[in-house]
């Protein structure tokens, strides 16, 4: 934790335009908590070399980030599964390989699931939103139309997930 505070330290310094907090250490700490053993091999050493993106997509309009009044939707279909609604003031949104965005759960009443979404895939369209901040700062907005998410051992999550009871 020291190592993340100097680093903090020092991109504030110099006011470094990168997805740090976000990809290196809300999003790694979330898939550490919440990923299935595949997603944490297979994202976590990208995160950490910096290869990999990840960044939370959380907010939707009306509720901002509380979990009661979430309206991204899974859905069921004959095939995996889809998500459909808008997450808004994603920050990075444009250089961001994934997204890990919570959405409502088709199979229960009031339970979450945690959908990390390839953010160059069919389907989504991020797009930058105006603000102050250079390029690589944009925050941009996720619009999800009906976007398919395949199936894994018939639990719902893109990219290879499963279902955790850490989010519910």
């Amino acid at each position: 934790m020291i190592e993340t505070a100097i680093a903090a330290q020092e991109f504030g310094r110099f006011l470094v335009p990168t997805p740090h907090f976000e990809s290196a250490f809300f999003s790694a700490r979330l898939i550490a908590a919440a990923g299935s053993d595949q997603q944490r091999a297979s994202w976590l050493p990208g995160i950490a070399d910096g290869s990999l993106v990840v960044v939370p997509a959380w907010y939707e309009a009306g509720g901002g980030d509380d979990l009661a009044t979430i309206n991204l939707a899974l859905a069921s279909k004959c095939d995996g599964f889809s998500l459909t609604g808008r997450k808004l003031f994603v920050a990075h949104a444009t250089v961001a390989d994934l997204a890990c965005a919570p959405a409502r759960d088709p199979d229960g009443a009031g339970a979450h699931v945690l959908a990390s979404v390839d953010a160059r895939a069919p389907g989504i369209r991020i797009t930058a939103e105006p603000n102050l901040a250079s390029a690589p700062l944009s925050i941009g907005q996720a619009p999800f139309v009906d976007m398919p998410v395949p199936p894994v051992s018939g639990k719902a999550m893109a990219a290879g997930g499963e279902r955790s009871e850490a989010f519910r």
